[in-house]
């Protein structure tokens, strides 16, 4: 996917941090926010359809691999996961990515 390449992934987490930044949501948040972000998209490496579930795995091997505590990968995980089309976010962060994933900024 051309569009969906490095440029187009640090735009996005750019614009969700500028977002969560703005509403002024807590450090911890704003940092699962990034890290959702950056992998949001890296399951395109390996499948077009259902890429959000893989980007999701990619995240969590990664942050298990750096000790980071399995709650806060599922919240990471909750994030990529809602960038899927169609799927309605269940809360503010969720939000926040989709926002940020689709703007044009």
């Amino acid at each position: 996917m051309r569009f969906h390449d490095l440029e187009h992934t640090l735009s996005v987490v750019r614009t969700a941090v500028g977002i969560a930044e703005a509403l002024k949501l807590e450090p911890r948040d704003i940092a699962l926010l990034e890290v959702a972000a950056l992998f949001h998209d890296t399951g395109y490496a390996l499948a077009y359809e259902g890429h959000e579930e893989k980007s999701a795995e990619l995240a969590e091997m990664f942050l298990l691999k750096h000790g980071v505590a399995k709650r806060d990968i599922a919240r990471v995980r909750s994030l990529i996961l809602a960038t899927r089309m169609g799927h309605a976010p269940r809360s503010l962060l969720q939000q926040v990515l989709r926002d940020a994933d689709s703007s044009k900024a």
